[in-house]
């Protein structure tokens, strides 16, 4: 069929029908085997070695996870068991425990040695491998020859060294005289003793002149200015920072306008506005 020709009702009919009647002729003849596809003779065999390697891998690496998984599950089973076990055992003893319990205290009473408190020096133990355990692995072999050694003394060098006499037994000594034992204080050495004491009394006294100076001039000054003796006794009072205290606080009676409310203009409707000065109402 040609790109030019005509696909018309009647040509795809006759088409049809062509087919149709081949699929006959075929279907007549081989069956259904004419109609299944052939696999062409140079397709490639799929690589089915290293597929069941794989798989064989696979299975292998799963196995493995699983039984340690299981092994990790017995042995934390186990441990749980044991525990579970020995306190059992510790809060309910039996007959035997009790029995083994009270061997080991007379034992441990008969033998000078508390049950269960013999402490191991694995230095010790290397030292004295080839003599038997007697339970003291800890003592020098030589020590019943030349006896031990003797104690180590505290060797300390340059200042805070350690006196061989302690003050305590200077004091009871025979040759202990008390009246070279004193330390003058340190008051009297770098104080009065030695005038310090003066000069400090002096610069306190002249500081508090000057104080006393300071507020006659500022009292003065305020009566100057127009303050009142009142006002005058306060600022003395409170100083110069001018700190007030219970007595300066002045308390509002009954209708008077409080301070809180200064600023404050109440108008007709109620509202409240800012002004300047006490609160009115306006009319």
């Amino acid at each position: 069929m040609s790109n030019e020709t005509v696909l018309s009702d009647e040509y795809v009919a006759e088409l049809m029908a062509l087919e149709a009647q081949d699929c006959s002729v075929k279907y007549s003849t081989m069956g259904l085997e004419a109609f299944r596809s052939s696999k062409p003779k140079n397709l490639a065999k799929p690589n089915t070695r290293f597929l069941r390697q794989i798989i064989r891998e696979t299975t292998n690496h799963n196995a493995a996870l699983l039984a340690k998984e299981a092994q990790e599950s017995q042995a934390r089973l186990d441990d749980l068991t044991s525990a579970n076990e020995a306190k059992q055992r510790r809060l309910n003893p039996g007959a035997g425990d009790i029995r083994r319990r009270q061997l080991g205290d007379i034992s441990a009473i008969l033998s000078g040695r508390k049950r269960n408190r013999t402490v191991e020096s694995p230095v010790a133990d290397e030292r004295d491998s080839g003599t038997s355990d007697t339970g003291h692995e800890d003592d020098d072999p030589l020590d019943h020859f030349i006896g031990p050694f003797p104690a180590v003394q505290p060797t300390v060098r340059g200042r805070g060294r350690i006196s061989t006499a302690s003050a305590m037994d200077k004091r009871f000594s025979d040759s202990y005289d008390p009246r070279s034992d004193t330390q003058p204080d340190d008051d009297y050495s770098e104080g009065i003793g030695s005038g310090g004491g003066s000069k400090d009394w002096d610069e306190s006294a002249e500081a508090y002149r000057d104080r006393q100076k300071w507020k006659q001039q500022g009292a003065a000054r305020l009566r100057v200015a127009g303050f009142t003796e009142e006002q005058i006794k306060k600022w003395e009072k409170g100083g110069p920072s001018g700190e007030k205290d219970l007595d300066d606080v002045r308390w509002r009676k009954a209708g008077e306008d409080r301070e809180w409310d200064r600023g404050k203009v109440v108008g007709v409707d109620g509202t409240t506005t800012l002004a300047l000065g006490w609160p009115a109402r306006l009319d």
